[in-house]
């Protein structure tokens, strides 16, 4: 697992690792399984106290990410009882408890093939609690694809009829198990960190949302790219004047939503979520729309 980590900055080295591992479990670079490297590790390659990579793994632990398993180290956590099955083996269980409920298999097929021929969907839901999250990931969304997307809390969704739900997967475990849901990736930890043009040290780079989350998180990967952090104006759009100054700063970057306050700036960075395999993934669900 590659790590960045910058240890003179305002941004705690434990906050960075828990970060980092988070973003790149949930884009996939960190598969299920996965063994993290040792807190020994990390604080030898690094040159950190080996209670601040202790402390990060164990937020991660308790937040549900990774566990310990007994003499042999941190490993992915599932994040549900079906992540990472096979298709074989979940049809293989399918069919069994579709027996032992008296369906024969020439039931369960007709009955597929029925799905099967329902029209492509017309519209996407995005499912998340997190109100200005889902209005990031609806904004990512409607700018790729060329259907209507709405979004709706995760918390008490039911379905929606001739629409595709879909959701970060770490919204998962909120869903009622009878719930379809298309489950999407984050960017990965190397794309965060990638930079076009790096500024000089003399640069001013803004770093523009309305999500918290969004603005802790850009400053993490920035710092430990080694921006000084005197080099960021960090605003959040949802307070007045967030606007003032921009004209000094070399560099924008911001959430989807943001970015439409920017049309043609050549400064502008939009940093984006959800990652390209998702889109496509659902593009093909929409029959390539």
């Amino acid at each position: 697992m590659k790590l960045w980590i910058a240890k003179n900055s305002e941004v705690p080295v434990r906050e960075q690792i828990v970060a980092q591992v988070t973003l790149a479990i949930t884009s996939g670079d960190l598969d299920v399984g996965a063994k993290l490297p040792s807190t020994a590790e990390i604080a030898r390659r690094f040159a950190v106290h080996p209670n601040t990579v202790s402390h990060a793994y164990r937020e991660l632990a308790d937040d549900g990410w990774i566990e310990y398993r007994h003499g042999s180290g941190f490993y992915v956590c599932e994040q549900s009882s079906e992540s990472g099955e096979s298709l074989e083996r979940f049809v293989a269980r399918f069919l069994e408890s579709a027996r032992s409920r008296g369906f024969s298999v020439s039931d369960v097929a007709d009955c597929v093939a029925r799905f099967a021929d329902r029209e492509t969907p017309a519209r996407v839901v995005l499912l998340e609690d997190d109100e200005s999250y889902r209005e990031i990931l609806v904004a990512e969304l409607r700018s790729a694809l060329s259907v209507g997307v709405d979004g709706a809390a995760t918390t008490g969704f039911n379905g929606a009829d001739g629409a595709i739900a879909t959701a970060m997967f770490d919204e998962k475990p909120k869903l009622a198990p009878d719930v379809e849901c298309h489950f999407l990736k984050t960017r990965s930890v190397a794309g965060a960190m990638s930079i076009e043009n790096r500024p000089s040290q003399t640069d001013l780079i803004a770093v523009l949302s309305g999500w918290d989350k969004f603005l802790l998180l850009a400053r993490t990967f920035l710092i430990a790219a080694r921006i000084d952090a005197e080099s960021l104006i960090v605003r959040s759009t949802r307070e007045s004047g967030w606007r003032k100054g921009l004209d000094a700063a070399t560099l924008i970057i911001c959430d989807a939503p943001t970015a439409e306050h920017f049309n043609g700036d050549p400064r502008l960075r939009t940093f984006r979520l959800i990652s390209d395999e998702s889109i496509g993934e659902l593009r093909q669900l929409l029959g390539g729309k």
